[in-house]
């Protein structure tokens, strides 16, 4: 089985259909945690996370547990826009991004200053180096997310989506 790699993308806290931080947040973790051991399945070997709030650590997170958990060999790269991304980061957030890093396989920063095109240009190095992309999205045409996905489609990638709308909301 050849060894693919994975992009991944999603929505933002404040993108969420639901609150991020009420009691969906556990069925969506689960969600998250059996796509990626379905990925695995499929031979993803190596995911790319962006590093943004939200879905991309949850992402970033649930593959280090993984790796752990199963003892795989599974490879994390951190695609980081620009050097300052956390410095706007609440403290919490910035705390699982660091430990995030720590863990990572590989970081790799892609611009030398924040710019407006500085998250697209984060996306498509993902993608460009990608054979699949699993976003994790609200189903709003507008965004990163959105940008991510039509991106990867033009470019030929396999494309999974998790919708969030289908995540049932306990709140």
């Amino acid at each position: 089985m050849e060894d693919l790699i994975c992009a991944c993308a999603g929505s933002r806290p404040g993108n969420f259909p639901w609150n991020y931080y009420g009691l969906t947040y556990s069925p969506y973790i689960s969600r998250l945690y059996e796509k990626v051991l379905d990925l695995v399945d499929m031979g993803v070997t190596t995911f790319i996370c962006g590093m943004a709030m939200g879905v991309d650590m949850d992402i970033a997170e649930t593959v280090i547990k993984i790796r752990k958990e199963y003892n795989l060999k599974l490879r994390l790269e951190c695609a980081i826009p620009f050097p300052d991304q956390v410095k706007g980061f609440p403290y919490s957030w910035k705390i699982r991004y660091n430990d995030i890093i720590a863990r990572a396989d590989k970081v790799t920063v892609i611009g030398s200053k924040y710019s407006k095109q500085c998250y697209h240009e984060r996306n498509r190095y993902m993608i460009d180096r990608c054979n699949i992309l699993f976003a994790v999205w609200n189903g709003k045409q507008k965004g990163g997310t959105a940008y991510t996905i039509k991106y990867a489609y033009k470019m030929n990638k396999k494309v999974e989506i998790l919708n969030l709308t289908e995540i049932e909301d306990r709140d």
